[in-house]
């Protein structure tokens, strides 16, 4: 949903970084949510791959590690997202469907992943940032829940409330800043 509410504003943020000198009034208005549905939905899979490799990695190697294998197995989904949203906002394609075919005609699995480095290299400090923030500010919240005598939550662990979650997440995510 994020994603979604936030794709014309992004849209504004690539028009402006284009090295051709497009603006709005060339490419036009509808380009703010040109394939905004279609590209949005890949956030539900990139979310689920980062969570998940973040999930199985951590009580083996650690949140450093596990945020590294999260970030960069993400982006298999997430940098030909945004490879098709980008194309799409500078007017290159009309639609999802054209800019898929026509990347894949030209240049094939390759072309999806053009922006593999910048992205990576701009998501995996991020990742690492928030979700080892995430844990160090969770692992001492409830160290202290537990000095203060903190409910079981079944399995022997202290357990967190959903409003200690979302207040733990948050955190993490202003301590890494904007991506």
């Amino acid at each position: 949903l994020a994603q979604a509410l936030l794709y014309p504003v992004d849209a504004l943020r690539t028009l402006a970084q284009t090295r051709d000198g497009r603006t709005l009034a060339d490419v036009g208005v509808r380009s703010l949510v040109r394939g905004c549905a279609q590209t949005s939905s890949f956030a539900l899979f990139t979310g689920g791959i980062q969570f998940g490799i973040f999930g199985a990695v951590n009580p083996r190697l650690g949140p450093l590690a596990a945020s590294v294998a999260g970030a960069a197995g993400s982006c298999l989904v997430s940098v030909p997202q945004e490879v098709i949203k980008q194309r799409l906002i500078t007017g290159i394609y009309g639609s999802f469907r054209e800019a898929f075919c026509e990347i894949y005609r030209t240049e094939g699995v390759r072309g999806f992943y053009s922006a593999w480095k910048p992205t990576v290299s701009r998501n995996v400090p991020f990742v690492i940032t928030t979700f080892t923030t995430r844990d160090v500010i969770r692992e001492r919240l409830v160290r202290f829940k537990r000095r203060r005598g903190g409910r079981d939550g079944g399995d022997g662990a202290t357990a967190l409330s959903p409003a200690e979650n979302v207040g733990v997440g948050i955190t993490s995510a202003l301590v890494a800043g904007p991506r």
